[in-house]
């Protein structure tokens, strides 16, 4: 169980995540985001997947919900990879605050869907 809250994009590969009851299955096309005090598990079948996690302050989440699953369009897709790109550039002149910042703008303004309740 963790404590934060976070939107994690994978990168690479696919798992299955279940959070507090609802499961989704998450490839590079996906997003999730997560809740202090959820109960999460994770199913990895074929291993080797890669993502990336943004942690959030409580004051910052808000308009979030956790155990929610976000659609990772080309515009989200640019805004991820130009923030890895930033990271390893050595962020010069804060190319990595202001990449971060327009990947959760782009994220923000999707509407979320909730995770799917139940399992197959």
């Amino acid at each position: 169980m963790r404590d934060d809250h976070r939107m994690v994009l994978v990168r690479r590969d696919r798992f299955r995540r279940w959070a507090d009851g609802a499961d989704a299955d998450l490839d590079p096309t996906m997003a999730y985001l997560g809740a202090p005090g959820e109960e999460e598990r994770f199913a990895h079948p074929a291993g080797g997947d890669l993502c990336t996690s943004v942690t959030f302050e409580p004051r910052l989440w808000e308009g979030f919900r956790g155990g929610t699953t976000v659609h990772v369009d080309a515009c989200v897709d640019l805004a991820h990879r130009r923030l890895l790109a930033a990271a390893d550039g050595g962020d010069v002149d804060y190319a990595l605050a202001e990449e971060l910042l327009r990947l959760i703008a782009s994220v923000a303004v999707r509407p979320a869907d909730r995770a799917r309740r139940g399992g197959p």
